[in-house]
């Protein structure tokens, strides 16, 4: 089952991006009605986009891939998609009168903006994490925990682009912030760990005081997500599979789930706030879940927690994608309240697909509870 949903989402993917590919050509690039041979440019880079992305995908378990072949592929990706907007946007505008007078001129354009911002996402992504600050207010009789750090990092998605040299960096920066407890609310590891482990060893010079905690997000259970706990176990990560454990001296209780998806690949993983936060219930103490997806969060106030930290959603990552993502999603990002219950939704510290972050940095986050 696993093997199937993998070749059918690899497939609709290829198709997808033939079909944009079509588009941008007859909708985008046809009407700027290039001199020759710059015509054949366009055509030459969508072609290419559409052969490397499917060569990769046939390939991705055959060993570990050029990362330079993988960054120019899903790069030529980032941009069919930044020309796909274009192309419908020029089609949404062109309806307007007097506008299509001036088509080649605005197809030219959008098409020069498009390489434009997909230049500036790729700066974006490759300059790796920024630290953003988050103040947490506490109620009164947890005014004990005023000034207590906490570092999350989400969705490094280590793998074919996500190298031992980017965990580094992110690792680095987390080590001078100095936290009391380190959190890795999933989608660490996002390809064979058989191939890619060994990039995830950064990892293990991470430290605090309370202790470093992690939990799998979909991507580790789309590949092996037993094998990938094994290795950030092996790291000094401790994992809370649908478990909890008293940090803090006992004034924080600290709980873990799984994906709402895991069920489908480990049916003994299947997602359990209640069984995350055991008997406790009491006022004396602050209740924290790792929660990969957002949408546990309905499972996660009902279960009692305070607060609930997330990732999954990239915050969309770059435009329009993050339109999209705050649709299908009841949190996309940053610091929201759901009921009696605080959730963090933090934007990735790593990338997916294109190596593209546009308007939407990648982040460590440092959470501090202010009294």
């Amino acid at each position: 089952m696993k093997k199937f949903r993998r070749t059918l989402f690899f497939a609709l993917m290829i198709t997808a991006f033939f079909l944009a590919g079509l588009l941008v050509w007859i909708d985008l690039i046809l009407p700027m009605h290039l001199p020759s041979p710059l015509s054949h440019v366009p055509l030459a880079v969508l072609v290419l986009a559409l052969v490397l992305l499917a060569w990769h995908l046939l390939r991705i378990h055959v060993k570990k891939p050029s990362a330079t072949r993988v960054f120019i592929t899903f790069g030529l990706g980032g941009l069919c998609i930044h020309l796909l907007c274009a192309a419908l946007t020029k089609d949404a505008l062109i309806w307007i009168p007097g506008l299509l007078a001036h088509e080649q001129t605005i197809c030219r354009w959008f098409g020069l903006i498009a390489l434009m911002l997909n230049f500036l996402g790729i700066h974006g992504a490759l300059r790796g994490p920024l630290t953003k600050r988050v103040h947490i207010p506490l109620p009164p009789q947890l005014k004990n925990l005023n000034g207590f750090k906490i570092v999350q990092i989400s969705d490094l998605h280590i793998g074919p682009l996500i190298r031992r040299g980017y965990v580094a960096k992110a690792v680095n920066r987390i080590k001078k912030l100095k936290p009391d407890l380190i959190v890795l609310t999933g989608d660490i590891g996002d390809s064979d760990p058989a191939i890619f482990g060994n990039d995830a060893a950064p990892l293990q010079e991470l430290s605090a005081p309370e202790g470093v905690f992690y939990i799998p997000g979909n991507h580790e259970y789309y590949w092996d997500a037993k094998a990938w706990i094994k290795v950030f176990s092996d790291l000094g990560l401790t994992p809370l599979i649908n478990q909890g454990t008293w940090i803090a001296n006992k004034k924080i209780w600290l709980g873990g789930i799984t994906d709402p998806d895991a069920g489908d690949f480990i049916p003994e993983h299947r997602p359990d706030a209640e069984k995350a936060m055991g008997t406790l219930k009491t006022d004396a103490t602050l209740q924290i879940l790792l929660a990969h997806q957002p949408k546990s969060c309905f499972d996660a106030e009902k279960a009692g927690f305070n607060l609930m930290l997330s990732g999954h959603t990239h915050g969309g990552q770059f435009f329009p994608f993050n339109l999209i993502v705050a649709l299908v999603n009841p949190y996309s990002k940053g610091l929201n309240q759901h009921g009696k219950m605080w959730i963090y939704v933090n934007r990735g510290t790593g990338f997916w697909g294109p190596a593209l972050r546009l308007g939407v940095p990648a982040e460590i986050t440092l959470i501090e509870f202010t009294a």
